[in-house]
């Protein structure tokens, strides 16, 4: 059993990922002790799916660790941030590490009881970006508490805590041109139509197959997964 399980959704970004291997994983070995890092790497042609790759990882994951913390691949932390990689978060409340304050992406910390009683992502956004939104949705919807630390605009970052790659780099995966769409669909749906939404896509429909599974460091196991497209 892992006190915390750190998930980082990955593709074509090997350059960053070595970064991260090399630099970032002494970091958390020597301040997260008892941790486990799984990156979730597309293993198909598709457009990048960054929630339906977490959801693999809390779908085989979960009887592992009581806590897992989201994690992009370009985000390096310094030891002077770990401490809230560290600390418990409590029942029915997520942490948000580093974030957008509108959205839950980047670095997030969240018990696994509630990433599934919240049903994880929805897996239908093939693209990047939206995703971060609908868990912040899903969140709000469920009374999960949100506790910030650092956002992206907090100039401080790069600084004091954390190394980050230009985000230039996204750039090279598609762009989830929906995001505004299903920002303000969600604002317009009852409480029931919500509810109902939320149950009809997540960790309960994922449909998947690993067809890779390596460690590829000591404390880093990577995982190949083909996503499917339900209708």
């Amino acid at each position: 059993m892992y006190d915390n399980i750190i998930v980082i959704p990955f593709r074509d970004r090997e350059t960053q990922l070595d970064y991260f291997i090399k630099h970032s994983v002494p970091v958390i070995q020597k301040h997260l002790p008892n941790s486990m890092i799984v990156v979730v790497e597309q293993d198909d042609n598709k457009p990048f799916n960054r929630g339906a790759l977490l959801n693999v990882a809390f779908a085989e994951y979960s009887l592992d660790t009581d806590n897992f913390i989201t994690h992009d691949v370009d985000i390096n932390p310094r030891k002077e941030i770990m401490k809230y990689y560290r600390n418990n978060v409590k029942p029915d409340s997520v942490r948000a590490i580093l974030s957008p304050e509108l959205c839950l992406g980047a670095i997030v910390k969240i018990q696994s009881n509630t990433i599934c009683n919240i049903n994880g992502f929805p897996n239908h956004f093939w693209g990047w970006g939206a995703e971060d939104k609908a868990l912040q949705n899903r969140c709000e919807f469920y009374g999960v508490k949100r506790e910030s630390i650092l956002t992206h605009d907090d100039k401080t970052r790069d600084d004091k805590y954390f190394k980050c790659f230009d985000e230039h780099e996204r750039v090279k995966h598609d762009f989830n041109c929906k995001y505004w769409y299903s920002f303000h669909v969600w604002n317009q749906m009852t409480d029931v139509m919500k509810k109902e939404d939320i149950d009809a896509e997540g960790i309960n429909t994922l449909e998947y197959t690993i067809t890779e599974k390596i460690f590829i460091d000591p404390l880093v196991e990577l995982i190949k997964v083909k996503i499917k497209i339900l209708p």
